[in-house]
């Protein structure tokens, strides 16, 4: 059994992930350079046309990206909709230098865009970590961030809002700490 995805000509794939859902469905997700897609298949492979259109979401990014450096992850939260998480890293040529941002996209369950936020804006690279909470909120730890040059975590709440009284101001630094690669949950 194989299951293919064709992507249109002068698209590159940057980035794919995927999950399976309590039902036996599995979503694939792949970041382009011009698009995010996802793609929903029963347990036997085959589209789930209720997700999207025929199957497939579609997320056109704003402008192409020149190049697959950031992070990408694709969680399924506990309210049945997904959040794709794409750290976008951009070069400013004129000023020799990087700035950072995370863009969330939450999909809801039948393939339908909730809405999209370009988070975390800051003048250096980063990279994210994250991790879904049991209320379908999202857990994100973003490296070497903010005024303390330590790794910080902020809670992203269901309405793509960061939740203000999480640590000092929406930020929880930790500090000593530079990078984290990994963050779960427990029971």
């Amino acid at each position: 059994g194989k299951t293919e995805f064709s992507l249109s000509a002068g698209e590159n794939s940057f980035h794919a992930d995927m999950v399976l859902l309590g039902d036996g469905s599995v979503v694939f997700a792949v970041q382009t350079n011009q698009n995010l897609y996802l793609y929903k298949v029963d347990s036997h492979g085959l589209p789930l046309t209720s997700f999207g259109v025929g199957g497939q979401f579609t997320y056109a990014f704003a402008e192409p990206f020149s190049f697959g450096g950031a992070p990408f992850s694709l969680l399924p939260l506990n309210d049945g909709s997904l959040l794709a998480g794409i750290g976008i890293n951009q070069y400013a040529p004129s000023s020799n230098s990087f700035s950072g941002s995370l863009l969330a996209i939450r999909i809801s369950s039948n393939g339908m865009l909730i809405g999209t936020n370009n988070l975390l804006a800051h003048q250096s690279s980063h990279t994210w970590s994250f991790a879904a909470l049991p209320d379908a909120s999202v857990l994100i730890v973003r490296n070497r961030g903010g005024t303390t040059n330590s790794a910080t975590l902020y809670r992203l709440l269901p309405n793509n809002s960061f939740d203000a009284s999480f640590g000092v101001g929406g930020a929880y630094p930790l500090p000593g700490m530079l990078s984290v690669d990994a963050l779960a949950v427990d029971a």
